[in-house]
């Protein structure tokens, strides 16, 4: 299946530089490219979709390939670009199907395709930066984050719990 096959490239991409890891790359960058229609486009379960293109885009971005210009994914004079394009409503979304409405799906995908576009071009890599060490600060800066929010907050109750204890052992004015 095309989307599943550019979702695994997209979560392999990363890895590209293992000898192992390129040659399963490869070989679905081989497929991917077969199973291109003439237009640009591609299909899933035999329906022609917006989504397919997307995940196309997406993989091919996070290893590094335009896919505007990369030979092998230009048919006639076609690409997934051109092809996604081809499902843009006027609002601006996306559709599934050629002639649907928009879909939310799509056009979540769609944006995230787009992005990843422009990531590439701006030299930023492709839409999933998954650099080890970037995520284990991200994650740190959270998880730091949380444990401070947790601690505020438990300062807060801890101080209330207080005020209500010396509110109740004071002696009463009357």
């Amino acid at each position: 299946d095309v989307d599943v096959t550019a979702m695994a490239l997209a979560a392999l991409a990363p890895h590209y530089s293992d000898t192992s890891v390129k040659a399963a790359v490869d070989s679905a960058l081989r497929f991917l490219s077969a199973a291109q229609l003439e237009n640009g486009g591609f299909k899933s379960y035999g329906t022609e979709n917006s989504e397919s293109c997307s995940q196309v885009i997406i993989a091919l971005t996070a290893l590094g390939a335009d896919p505007e210009t990369d030979s092998r994914f230009i048919k006639n004079g076609g690409n997934a670009v051109s092809a996604l394009n081809g499902f843009r409503k006027p609002s601006g979304g996306f559709s599934h199907k050629v002639n649907e409405g928009e879909n939310e799906i799509a056009t979540v995908q769609a944006f995230c395709a787009e992005t990843a576009l422009r990531c590439l071009r701006s030299g930023e890599g492709g839409f999933y930066k998954t650099k080890v060490g970037a995520l284990t600060e991200l994650n740190q800066e959270r998880a730091e984050a949380s444990v401070s929010s947790s601690v505020q907050s438990e300062n807060r109750n801890t101080a209330e719990d207080n005020k209500t204890e010396s509110t109740k052992n004071k002696p009463s004015a009357s």
